[in-house]
């Protein structure tokens, strides 16, 4: 039997690796499309753009809140929020907030650091979670990329609480630590616990939602790990999280 020219010969067709997102494709699909966003993420995993803007919202937010609420303003605050300042005379929490508002008028220079090391925080936890506790091989990057788009909806909270601090007729009365009826701690009364108030404030739709977009990276970064499975994990790492920072508060 004569070979068939080469023509004629059956090809195998692989199918084409799928297109990569662009980076500002992916940050649009965090908030439309997660799923496939995520899956993209995990194959080829990049995130210096989505940082970038996280770095860029949080600093220009952060000015914009200090300046307009003001540092002394946020700085007594704070310090009448916390009850071991029950026992300072007036003139002590005076001196108090006058020390701090110096260090807060500077927070903006220091919000640029924050959104790295956040996600710096979270992403080694994460890893964890998906190495050691669902027995994924999930290389560092790939875990920082996933963590980094998750964390996206965090600077939507801060792009809503501009307008609110801009329309406020008093800004100087706002608590520039929850600007926003997000959270339960928002409605509770300014005479409740302050453990009570700490553990509201974690009580957060942002935060469920950064929870869910973690959970679904995750879940993208090995084929053997099912969302609810992720999910649980993730869970129980916030729980801890938000029982440390309670009890913190109550003791």
């Amino acid at each position: 039997m004569s070979t068939p020219p080469a023509s004629l010969s059956p090809i195998s067709a692989e199918p084409a690796p799928a297109r990569r997102m662009p980076s500002w494709q992916r940050i649009l699909g965090t908030f439309y499309a997660p799923d496939a966003t995520f899956a993209d993420i995990a194959r080829e995993p990049h995130y210096m753009l989505c940082l970038g803007l996280q770095i860029v919202i949080g600093t220009v937010s952060t000015w914009f809140i200090v300046h307009h609420i003001g540092s002394l303003n946020i700085a007594l605050r704070a310090i009448q929020q916390n009850p071991a300042a029950q026992s300072l005379s007036a003139q002590q929490i005076q001196a108090q907030a006058a020390m701090s508002a110096k260090f807060i008028h500077f927070s903006p220079l220091f919000a640029v650091f924050v959104a790295p090391v956040v996600v710096l925080v979270v992403a080694a936890c994460m890893l964890g979670a998906a190495n050691f506790g669902l027995g994924l091989q999930t290389k560092f990057k790939q875990m920082f990329s996933l963590t980094a788009h998750a964390m996206l909806p965090l600077s939507i909270a801060y792009l809503l609480a501009l307008p609110i601090v801009f329309t406020a007729s008093h800004p100087g009365h706002l608590d520039s630590q929850n600007l926003i009826g997000s959270n339960l701690g928002y409605f509770l009364s300014s005479t409740a616990p302050h453990w009570l108030q700490v553990f509201g404030q974690r009580m957060d739709l942002f935060s469920f939602w950064v929870i869910g977009l973690l959970a679904l990276g995750i879940s993208k970064a090995g084929p053997r790990v099912k969302y609810g499975s992720a999910l649980t994990a993730v869970v129980l790492l916030w729980l801890v999280y938000v029982l440390a920072v309670t009890g913190i508060a109550a003791i």
